[in-house]
């Protein structure tokens, strides 16, 4: 019965039953009425959900995969902020190094050292990249520009110290391994 029809059918009632009847049938009116579907996540909060997946997903090899994926997105969104992009870029080159996708981190290391020539983390990961793949003396410049950004980052004259062993430059290898200490 609608509410029309309920409001004529108790007009011989007593106006009290007649309020609770109609305020009734209001009541289950309203609890059945089908509520809308959730709104569709906007670009902005899928962005920000990629960006999430991507610093905080699981680095396991079987997940990796994904969460390259949503470093991905992140990567490319305009919805976020820049320096947001630079660390989902950071984060997926690291994923790509763990993965042994070599030329990939690479690539994406380039790209954050040119966005953010001070980097130092990126120009270090650069050096050892062309190190582990054998490139020795592409290395070196990395290395180079590591330390002069951060003349305290042990890890980056420790690395120079590895590439001139590889390069046979035994006096600079020792000098990097004493700066390194």
């Amino acid at each position: 019965m609608n509410l029309r029809g309920l409001i004529r059918s108790s007009k011989g009632m007593k106006p009290a039953a007649s309020i609770i009847a109609v305020l009734a049938v209001t009541f289950v009116a309203a609890c059945t009425v089908k509520k809308p579907p959730p709104p569709e996540p906007s670009p902005a909060t899928a962005d920000d959900a990629a960006l999430q997946t991507c610093l905080h997903g699981s680095r396991s090899p079987d997940d990796r995969p994904a969460t390259i994926q949503a470093c991905g997105v992140a990567v490319e969104s305009q919805a976020l902020m820049p320096a947001q992009r630079l660390r989902a870029l950071k984060a997926r080159a690291g994923l790509y190094e763990l993965s042994r996708k070599y030329q990939d981190a690479i690539n994406d290391y380039t790209r954050l050292v040119r966005d953010n020539p001070r980097d130092d983390v990126a120009l270090k990961s650069l050096g050892d990249l062309f190190r582990q793949t054998g490139k020795c003396a592409l290395s070196v410049p990395y290395y180079d520009r590591a330390v002069r950004v951060n003349p305290k980052y042990e890890e980056a004259y420790a690395g120079r110290g590895d590439v001139n062993l590889c390069i046979k430059d035994d006096q600079n290898a020792i000098s990097d391994y004493t700066q390194a200490l």
